[in-house]
């Protein structure tokens, strides 16, 4: 539902001139009606896990799936000049540049992972689905042309 929604969201505010400083919680809101994280974060674990070996990991586990393709899709939406997206939005809401809040959003998103993992380890289950899917995610948008990685000559 979510989803639907925020398509129509999104055709609306193309070109609007979005007012962060008065609506700081507005990139976090668009960010995760976008997103699918909260199907991903829960179908990631087996269904024969108990749910309170790994429910508590889901607040920050969506945080980490939704901002991870922000991280990567960054560089792609930079250069096609689109600034309705989480990291431009941050930017704007706390006054900093783009790459700072890149950075910010990168360690963010890495302390989300290390405390997910902290939670997880004493079920070696629920851990390793995690760090297997955490593992996939992200060698998934790294390899992806999507994301127009490999214009970057690392």
């Amino acid at each position: 539902m979510d989803y639907l929604t925020s398509t129509i969201i999104d055709s609306v505010i193309e070109g609007m001139e979005i007012q962060t400083s008065m609506a700081p919680g507005f990139p976090q809101f668009t960010r995760r009606m976008t997103g699918i994280s909260r199907a991903y974060a829960i179908m990631v674990f087996p269904p024969e896990l108990d749910l309170t070996s790994w429910i508590q990991v889901a607040p920050d586990f969506m945080h980490y799936i939704d901002h991870v393709n922000d991280l990567f899709s960054f560089f792609k939406e930079e250069v096609s000049g689109e600034t309705l997206n989480f990291v431009s939005m941050s930017a704007e809401v706390h006054g900093i540049t783009k790459i700072e809040a890149l950075r910010k959003l990168a360690s963010e998103t890495a302390q989300c992972y290390e405390r997910g993992s902290g939670l997880l380890r004493a079920s070696p289950d629920a851990w390793n689905a995690y760090r297997s899917f955490c593992v996939g995610y992200v060698g998934f948008h790294a390899l992806s042309v999507r994301y127009k990685l490999d214009q970057l000559k690392l």
